[in-house]
């Protein structure tokens, strides 16, 4: 195999090994707000691309140069997609607004609720999700906070019911 072959099926795996990792850390970090179709969709188009490339048989160079450029622009729309609060951050702005109260917070149901339009193209039009439960009366709150804003609002009552 030559080495510009080589570096095609490298650049295939880097796609898929690119696209885990973004899931991952939209999972993990920002709750699934990221709309992941163009960021999923571009390395898919460069496994496409990179196996025409092997059934095509020439010019390889090609081939490597487009699936390095697919690559970078994958991970291009995933950094501009990345809203301002993490879920973790913003649990931390609900913990301010409570500052004077000794709270806790329990896992909800869905980390996110779907609130009001689209407010970016490369973001899903969720806000996270909290509930809270005061620890001296446990009184429960429910609390969402925009994640490119960092604006928390309370909710009158759970958004998914008791």
């Amino acid at each position: 195999m030559t080495r510009t072959k080589v570096i095609l099926l490298f650049s295939m795996v880097l796609s898929i090994v690119e696209s885990l990792i973004f899931l991952i850390v939209n999972r993990s970090l920002y709750a699934n707000v990221i709309d992941m179709t163009s960021t999923v969709t571009v390395p898919l188009l460069c496994l496409f691309y990179g196996v025409y490339g092997f059934v095509k048989g020439k010019r390889f160079n090609r081939y490597v140069a487009v699936n390095v450029i697919l690559i970078g622009i994958s991970a291009v729309l995933f950094a501009m997609s990345i809203p301002h609060v993490t879920y973790a951050q913003g649990e931390a702005v609900v913990a301010g607004q409570l500052a004077n109260e000794s709270i806790r917070f329990i896992q909800p149901k869905a980390r996110t609720v779907l609130l009001g339009k689209r407010y970016d193209v490369l973001l899903r039009p969720d806000f996270y999700y909290y509930h809270v439960q005061i620890t001296k009366s446990g009184k429960n709150l429910y609390y969402t906070v925009n994640p490119m804003t960092r604006a928390a609002s309370r909710l009158q009552g759970s958004f998914y019911g008791s």
